[in-house]
């Protein structure tokens, strides 16, 4: 994946879905404002078990992402 697209917002949802293999469903409904917050936290639970990580990290990476996505890189 091409590192730059980070920058762009829909491009960066849409490439962190493609990496945990969201069916196209969710990726439409990441795009409903209230409704994505239930799909980033299904799409932040499969990375996460990728990484063995716990609940409350998934939580955490759902609530605050820019801090918890770098941590995840370090991991």
């Amino acid at each position: 994946y091409n590192p730059y697209l980070s920058f762009v917002p829909v491009a960066n949802v849409l490439v962190l879905a493609k990496i945990c293999n969201a069916p196209l469903l969710w990726k439409i409904l990441l795009f409903v404002p209230f409704v994505r917050f239930y799909y980033f936290y299904k799409i932040n639970k499969i990375l996460a078990e990728r990484y063995a990580l716990s609940k409350w990290y998934i939580i955490a990476m759902t609530v605050f992402p820019f801090l918890f996505y770098g941590k995840l890189i370090y991991k």
